[in-house]
């Protein structure tokens, strides 16, 4: 038998416990990629990770390592470290974060390793690394999710920093040049939505990019359509951002009240948060619940009939929307609700205008129960093909275990 081949892993953030989208991906990422590769795991960390969440990752990992940050420390050498990275970030754009995942303890790592020897891939999840990390393997992975720069300069233009506003292009140019510079080093790039594939394409062309949303288990995630209550409308969304609060406060008070008109019992249900100042408390019960925090929010959507998102603006939550066809649930909602999901209606989702043309979707699909299971059907049927862990995590480990460049 062969031996085994080499992965060095650099991650954002040290992925247990699960607690976030980005950490549920770096955690099916090296479950996986463990199948076909000897991994080497580091991790850049503020405070060591407890043991039990370490050992959670062990079975997985040939070596773990957890360098310190100490971007927040108040030593000296720590104050003076601030100070560099933020002039550099003023005159060349170069994020903060590259100065201490270069000079500090994580750098320390990476030319240690890089001693050591060559890693056949090196995997990372930032592009700020540096290039002793991309000089570290025969083959560069970068999971980039999108081009960071456009970003930036939006985040610059709030900053309380006043020079950060004023130099907000300059900086947002100078980024853009760096982060151009690393990305088209790597020998394959991944993306999480088609449009920033189509940025990441300008800069590296087709071959190297990689469209790739974050899988999920769909034998988790699995329809019980016996349970679900014919006039139960589900809405499953995060209040915390703005375009998914303002798209549920729109549901309840222009939506649905149209949708009764057709169906007196229709109800709404609010899964995974709790109640919010802008629903009057009198509606409670009544035309909506909220379900509150949940250990298992799949008991509460099985019995839901149909999903509903008027998003406004801003983009669906895309891990949310993945659950949902999973289990069969139908999805009435906007364009901006899909957006950048590769999604159409009929793909287990109506796609609708908000307004009048909603509520009527909505009421359709509540009244229609043939509708509603080719919905479901073809809703389970993307998310095997498509968002399930074996289409997305594990065929790409496999593809680059064997070597293979055009995914």
């Amino acid at each position: 038998m062969p031996p085994r081949r080499r992965l060095l892993y650099l991650a954002r953030d040290f992925p247990i416990p699960v607690s976030s989208a980005a950490r549920l991906r770096t955690y099916n990422w090296v479950m996986h990629l463990s199948k076909h590769f000897d991994i080497t795991f580091v991790a850049p960390v503020g405070e060591p990770p407890e043991a039990t969440h370490v050992e959670g990752l062990e079975p997985y990992c040939t070596r773990l390592y957890f360098p310190r940050l100490q971007a927040h420390a108040w030593g000296p050498r720590a104050v003076a470290g601030r100070a560099l990275a933020e002039l550099r970030f003023l005159v060349s754009g170069r994020p903060p974060e590259a100065w201490w995942l270069q000079r500090a303890a994580p750098g320390a790592v990476i030319e240690e390793l890089r001693g050591e020897q060559r890693f056949d891939v090196v995997f990372m999840e930032r592009w700020t690394w540096g290039a002793a990390a991309l000089a570290s393997g025969s083959r560069i992975v970068l999971d980039a999710a999108a081009l960071q720069a456009g970003r930036v300069e939006a985040m610059l233009r709030v900053s309380r920093n006043p020079l950060r506003r004023l130099l907000r292009r300059h900086i947002a140019r100078g980024m853009a040049r760096l982060e151009e510079r690393a990305v088209s080093r790597a020998t394959l790039v991944l993306t999480l939505d088609p449009a920033a594939r189509e940025s990441m394409r300008q800069v590296c062309g087709d071959n190297r990019t990689l469209l790739l949303p974050s899988g999920l288990s769909t034998q988790y995630f699995a329809p019980r359509r016996t349970l679900v209550d014919p006039s139960n409308v589900l809405f499953f969304g995060a209040l915390a951002n703005p375009a998914q609060r303002d798209a549920l406060v729109h549901l309840h008070h222009d939506i649905m009240p149209l949708v009764r008109q057709r169906l007196r019992h229709a109800h709404l249900t609010v899964v995974g948060e709790a109640s919010i100042p802008e629903i009057e408390p009198g509606d409670l019960q009544d035309v909506v619940s909220f379900t509150g925090m949940l250990e298992d929010e799949r008991q509460v959507l099985w019995r839901g009939a149909v999903a509903a998102l008027p998003l406004r603006f801003g983009s669906g939550p895309r891990m949310r929307i993945a659950q949902l066809l999973a289990m069969g649930i139908p999805l009435v909602t906007t364009k901006a609700g899909v957006r950048g999901l590769d999604l159409r209606s009929g793909d287990g989702v109506l796609v609708v205008p908000d307004g009048p043309e909603f509520a009527a979707a909505l009421a359709e699909a509540l009244l229609d129960s043939s509708l509603r299971d080719d919905l479901s059907r073809r809703g389970r049927q993307v998310a095997q093909t498509r968002l399930s862990l074996s289409a997305t995590f594990d065929r790409v480990s496999a593809l680059l275990a064997q070597d293979v460049l055009s995914l």
